[in-house]
Order: C-alpha cells, then structure tokens, then sequence
C-alpha cells in the first residue's frame, strides 16, 4: 500500500473515532439523565441502553487501534507528512513509453527496441532496453544517419536520472561507434547527456531532472563498418538500470 492511500485511511479513521467518542459521549449523557428522572422514562430500558454504549465504546477502541496501526504504517515509510518517497525506485518499464523511432535510417528497417537482459563491459543487467541500428549502402549516401530514440514520462518528484549504457558485450561489429544521447522534450537547449561510445565502453549517468517532464533516450552511429543487409552482424545500443527518482 503506498503512503498517500495510507495517510487517506488513516484520516477517515481518525473522523470515525471522533464521531463513534462523540456517540458514546452523547450516550454516557442520555444515560445520566435516564437514571436521574427514571419516574419520567419509565418504559427506558436502562440495561439495553448500557449494552449498545458498551458495543458504542468497544467499536471506538478497534477504530483506535486500527489508528495506532495506520500511523505506525506510516512511519515505517520513512516521511512523517505521508507524502511519496521512492528509496528504492523501480526500472523503466519500456510498456510504459511515450513514444518510440527504432534505430534505423531512412527507407530502412529493423532497428527495433527489444528489452532483453543485456551485458555491459562483463556486467549482466537484467532490466535494459537496447536497439540494433542500422545503415544501409542505398540511403548512406543520402547522408541521413541512423538514428532512434525511446521517450518517457518523469515522474512527479523526480530530481534524477540514473543509468548505464554502452554497446552490448555480444555485439558483432566491435568496430562501430555510437553517440548515446539524453534529451530534454521538449528540447531547450542542451541535451542532459550526450556521449560518443565505442564497443567496450561503459558510461554511467547520474543526471539531473529539474524542470524536466519528458525525456528522450536516443542513439545515433558515427561510424561503422557495416553497411548492407539486416542479416550483417552488427552492434547492439543498450540502456541499462536507467531509473528517474
């Protein structure tokens, strides 16, 4: 359960026990008056009226200690106001993108977003989403680069971005090279990342989101030697345990 639904059933709990302390008060009150005037009310039946303040305060004590329970709930999340905290924020779920080019250039095709494990300079990483761009003889000379891109939503509060990325360990063009690039959408001004990798290289990203509510994950090539046929072997361009938090 996360903190704000629990911070929402803990204030109805709160106004439930005000009012069920209320009842019992106005009861406790019916019942002083009923003992002191009993030739007035001689038909109330003073045993059951004990009986239902009896069940009256019974239920206020349960509504207390499910109080009790709620608030300690709510300190075990580490943030006294009840608003949301992410100490341990979840992996980008691809599923959950906003837009998406594959990694190809103009009149091509394949290149597509796939959200395999992955490894990175010897490190396996479950939670990746990764490309495969492509450039073919027909359209290099068009002069039009391959290039694709992912975009996401930040989420409210979010001040981070973290991540790896690089060419995947298994890639069959070692010779390729690829600029990985994190931007702003939309774009104002400078991109939060922009790094050229060769196959063996690993950068880690530590960015900062503010002002930020959409970002784009892109990768271009710069240079390879494999241009022809989606059956030549290739690079992979992976993103790796990128969270925003």
């Amino acid at each position: 359960m996360n903190a704000p639904v629990r911070e929402s059933r803990l204030n109805r709990a709160h106004l439930i026990v005000t009012i069920v302390t209320s009842l019992a008060a106005v009861g406790l009150g019916v019942f002083s008056i009923v003992k002191q005037d009993q030739a007035q009310e001689l038909t109330v039946n003073i045993e059951g009226l004990s009986d239902d303040l009896s069940a009256i305060e019974s239920e206020r004590d349960s509504y207390s200690a499910r109080v009790d329970e709620l608030e300690a709930e709510l300190a075990d999340t580490g943030d006294e106001t009840g608003e949301t905290t992410v100490s341990s924020p979840a992996a980008l779920d691809f599923e959950d993108n906003l837009a998406v080019e594959n990694c190809t250039n103009y009149r091509s095709s394949g290149g597509q977003w796939n959200t395999e494990p992955v490894r990175l300079g010897g490190q396996e990483y479950t939670d990746a989403f990764s490309c495969v761009p492509y450039i073919t003889d027909a359209t290099i000379a068009d002069g039009r680069k391959s290039v694709g891109y992912v975009d996401f939503a930040v989420p409210g509060g979010a001040e981070r971005l973290t991540g790896v990325v690089g060419i995947a360990d298994d890639s069959a063009d070692t010779a390729m090279v690829l600029e990985f690039i994190v931007l702003p959408v939309p774009e104002t001004g400078e991109p939060l990342f922009a790094q050229t990798l060769k196959y063996g290289d690993v950068q880690e990203l530590d960015l900062d989101l503010s002002g930020t509510s959409r970002v784009r994950f892109q990768v271009e090539i710069v240079d390879t030697e494999v241009y022809g046929a989606l059956t030549d072997g290739t690079a992979t361009a992976s993103w790796a345990e990128v969270r925003m938090a």
